[in-house]
């Protein structure tokens, strides 16, 4: 014999709840765009010291000064495409 067993979940628990998986999702967003604001922080921090060291003369060894020349480069272009990212998603929201 089947027996229909009563669902302890309403029509207004499941609002609650989709709300607040709402809130939950809202959140996460909220706090990768923040994690992503770090590393844009970061990679500009690192661009800048990479740049000083690739012009710092003679002073450093000419392999330094490549590597560092080269992950300025690396570093300037993903900054400038992470900043466009974000402010896309900026101007979405």
């Amino acid at each position: 014999m089947a027996t229909n067993r009563l669902s302890p979940y309403t029509s207004s628990n499941l609002i609650s709840f989709a709300e607040r998986m709402e809130r939950l999702r809202q959140d996460a967003i909220g706090v990768a765009f923040e994690h992503t604001a770090a590393l844009l922080r970061t990679f500009e921090e690192a661009a800048s010291l990479a740049e000083q060291v690739a012009d710092g003369g003679e002073a450093y060894r000419v392999g330094v000064r490549e590597i560092a020349r080269s992950a300025y480069i690396d570093l300037a272009a993903s900054g400038l495409n992470l900043r466009s990212i974000m402010e896309r998603d900026l101007s979405a929201n």
